[in-house]
């Protein structure tokens, strides 16, 4: 029983450290000037710039590996990050793009593997953090929608 009520007090500091988190980002997009926001709407660099969750990674760190579960994604604020499948280079991303949203957006597991190709700062976004920005900001919503449209645009041309 107890253990139970220290999960249930373990989620609610997790929902609240989310909204914590959601109001500061929200407050931050709200503020943006239209000149920062890119063609998607927003400029998730200027956003996640400051965030409280920035971590540091050293060239060649696997931030996750193809089959893992994902329950969480990053925005790169510095550096490189190179998204492969079964070893093979897919994609690229750099400062103000994201990578691993796709597992929180469908609960499956890792579709690729992500491996820093120098050393890096990545802003960490946990699921419930995601979820919120999903839910409370629809620009972040629209960009994401936006990417992920791109990302399957630029496969389809890789397989033509």
């Amino acid at each position: 029983m107890r253990a139970a009520a220290m999960g249930g007090l373990t989620a609610a500091l997790r929902v609240a450290t989310a909204s914590t988190k959601l109001r500061a980002a929200g407050r931050k997009i709200a503020a943006l000037d239209p000149i920062f926001c890119n063609t998607w709407g927003m400029n998730l660099l200027d956003i996640f710039r400051d965030s409280d969750d920035l971590v540091e990674y050293p060239a060649g760190s696997i931030l996750f590996p193809e089959g893992a579960s994902g329950e969480y994604m990053y925005v790169v604020v510095e550096g490189r990050v190179e998204i492969s499948l079964h070893g093979k280079p897919l994609a690229d991303a750099g400062p103000g793009e994201m990578v691993g949203e796709m597992a929180l957006i469908n609960s499956e597991i890792r579709s690729a593997t992500a491996t820093t190709t120098t050393d890096c700062v990545l802003a960490y976004i946990d699921r419930a953090s995601f979820d919120s920005m999903l839910r409370h900001v629809p620009d972040f919503s629209m960009h994401v929608m936006n990417v992920l449209t791109e990302r399957l645009q630029f496969a389809y041309e890789k397989v033509d």
